[in-house]
């Protein structure tokens, strides 16, 4: 983690949906997964939307195997051992017009990055693989405790995520959140939880800053 001096305000990133594309490395690890255990996945065309839509993984894993429920322990117990692994790290793709947004940004606030990745090695590697390290003044794998991370930044005044938990840490604490839709959630199902801006691209932040 390196953590900005900086007196200006923030501008507070998600990574995985908000910054990179994970649609190919989350697709990647259910279907190699259900290959090892010779069962059949479903095509990428039916599992990404299903997953935007938070489809519970238990009524995803129904459509392959009968004992779903048993097979989730399971599952999920090796699907973490992969999702942050170099090898599936590398299927994802710097989403659109990100690195210019964060230039212009930078001009004017501190750019924070707060995943909630665990591997903080593996994700500062992909950031500079990336091309996207130069853009962030501070980065913070918060290791599925965001708002431990976001207590850190105190300058912050925007969220930007792709997901109904952005919104609620933005809500926590009194910051408004600007929402994506690049990421592993729908338009519909993200207009649900009420964020204070939606939009289908990340450039759109420049019009409420």
């Amino acid at each position: 983690m390196t953590v900005t001096s900086s007196s200006r305000s923030a501008i507070v990133f998600d990574l995985d949906g908000t910054l990179v594309d994970v649609s190919a490395r989350d697709y990647a690890v259910y279907r190699d997964l259900l290959d090892q255990d010779d069962l059949v996945p479903l095509p990428f065309e039916e599992y990404w939307p299903l997953r935007r839509e938070r489809t519970d993984l238990a009524s995803l894993l129904a459509r392959s195997t009968e004992d779903a429920r048993a097979y989730m322990t399971e599952f999920v117990r090796r699907r973490g051992g992969l999702y942050e692994s170099p090898s599936y790290l590398d299927l994802d793709r710097v989403l659109p017009t990100v690195m210019e947004t964060l230039a212009v940004i930078r001009e004017h606030f501190d750019v924070v990055l707060i995943t909630a990745r665990e591997d903080a090695l593996a994700t500062e590697q992909q950031l500079r693989a990336r091309g996207i390290r130069p853009y962030l003044d501070a980065v913070y794998v918060a290791n599925n405790n965001k708002a431990a991370a976001l207590r850190r930044v105190k300058s912050a005044t925007l969220v930007v995520g792709d997901t109904e938990h952005d919104i609620e840490l933005a809500a926590q604490f009194g910051y408004p959140c600007f929402a994506v839709t690049t990421g592993i959630r729908s338009r519909e199902f993200l207009a649900e939880a009420h964020p204070a801006y939606l939009a289908d691209s990340l450039s759109d932040v420049l019009a409420v800053l």
